[in-house]
């Protein structure tokens, strides 16, 4: 009659109070985390946690966060924006492509341990993850599986959901805890719901919560449709081009007038007939040109070539004309 009590008793403990994600980025730096839960250690919550959570930050206590929904199903409705489900005391998670992220759950009497009772049933434990950015919450046939963490089927296991050390010293708030692998193909600036579901005594007896998480990055308040440096850099791009575009034109411009401005190395000056050679000497001589010559005998062409290059040279040239121009004369 005692076994009878005492075996009752636990029914009805198990079928009271039932478990729940308490922390879905639980840091795990020494031995001791993943035995007694520090408050600290937990960098992201379930999505509402901040409404339905264990007040006062209190470990498993109890305050209707856990969810039997007969499916890996979320509780609340999908919040919008989704910062509105979380606040900066209980935060929402913040996760990296291939990350190892770690969650914490309280044991609620839920161990098949030699301390308890070796039967209580355990059919297993899956996290999930939807497509990104939803707009809803996720159905079950549209969530990928992240990780299945194995049923327990004999007593003293310890893995799992029952993957909680200290059991037997708080059967009801003892500290559980399973980590997984954030997939690498995850979109880097979206957001993503994830489902901790946990199998009780049968595959369809499924106690689920939801949280998201942010992939690197983000403002979740207004999520980006694109990267948010892609249309400043266009535009960069199309501001250059036309810079120089116009440098070029400018650049053409200056050039094509600087050559026009620059003055010929001929010069030419009309003279009539016979005076033109007689006055080849005079008029080049003033311009200060050494070189010069009577073309169609009415022009005088004055060379503007290098002074010391051709000082030798032009010196004979104005003598041979001086000469022709005293034998006409």
């Amino acid at each position: 009659m005692n076994r009878s009590i005492a075996l009752m008793a636990v029914f009805i403990g198990t079928v009271l109070a039932h478990s729940w994600i308490a922390c879905a980025d639980y840091r795990i730096t020494q031995p001791s985390d993943a035995e007694v839960y520090v408050p600290g250690n937990c960098k992201a919550y379930g999505r509402n946690w901040k409404n339905l959570g264990s007040p006062g930050g209190i470990f498993g206590l109890d305050n209707g966060y856990d969810y039997d929904n007969n499916g890996p199903n979320c509780r609340d409705s999908l919040p919008s924006p989704y910062s509105n489900g979380y606040s900066a005391t209980w935060p929402m998670a913040q996760y990296s492509p291939g990350q190892n992220v770690c969650m914490a759950w309280p044991a609620k009497n839920h161990v098949a341990a030699s301390c308890n009772n070796p039967y209580i049933p355990d059919n297993g434990l899956n996290i999930w993850i939807s497509e990104a950015n939803p707009t809803s919450n996720p159905t079950p046939s549209s969530l990928t599986l992240v990780k299945s963490f194995p049923k327990n089927t004999a007593s003293n296991q310890y893995a799992g959901f029952q993957n909680c050390p200290k059991f037997c010293e708080n059967q009801d708030k003892a500290t559980c805890t399973g980590c997984f692998t954030v997939p690498t193909n995850l979109k880097t600036g979206s957001v993503y719901t994830f489902v901790w579901a946990w199998a009780f005594n049968g595959p369809n007896q499924i106690y689920s919560n939801c949280w998201e998480a942010a992939i690197g990055q983000v403002d979740t308040n207004n999520l980006p449709t694109q990267s948010p440096t892609s249309q400043p850099t266009q535009q960069t791009s199309q501001q250059t081009s036309q810079q120089t575009s116009q440098q070029t034109s400018q650049q053409t411009s200056q050039q094509t007038s600087q050559q026009t401005s620059q003055p010929t190395s001929q010069q030419q000056t009309s003279a009539s007939g016979s005076d033109c050679l007689s006055q080849c000497v005079t008029v080049c001589g003033t311009r200060g040109v050494a070189v010069c010559s009577c073309t169609n005998g009415l022009n005088i062409e004055c060379n503007k070539e290098n002074a010391e290059a051709a000082s030798s040279s032009s010196v004979l040239a104005i003598s041979a004309i001086a000469m022709a121009s005293a034998i006409l004369f």
